[in-house]
């Protein structure tokens, strides 16, 4: 039982911190990749963007995914607004504290 709560508690902590690189805009440094690459020609450019935002995305995906009916369970009856503090409890003890 024991064992399953840690796992459980990991796996949320790996899912929020996921979702949070999801959140923070990492295309808009793009511009100083392609910067300090080099790279001169626009379809280089937009292949370098649109990978940054395809990984950003699988992150929030896969952040989604492994923290998906724990954290679905405890933002039913709540606002989206409280998501951050809820998040950081969950990310911080393994658990809400109400």
């Amino acid at each position: 039982m024991e064992d399953k709560q840690q796992k459980t508690k990991i796996r949320i902590r790996i899912g929020i911190t996921f979702i949070f690189l999801w959140w923070i805009p990492f295309w808009l440094v793009t511009g100083l990749i392609i910067k300090a690459d080099d790279i001169h020609k626009a379809a280089h450019q937009r292949a370098v963007l649109i990978a940054t935002i395809a990984i950003q995305s699988l992150l929030g995906i896969i952040g989604a995914f492994l923290i998906g009916k724990t954290m679905v369970s405890h933002m039913k009856h709540q606002k989206f607004r409280k998501f951050p503090k809820i998040a950081w409890q969950l990310f911080k003890s393994g658990k809400i504290e109400d």
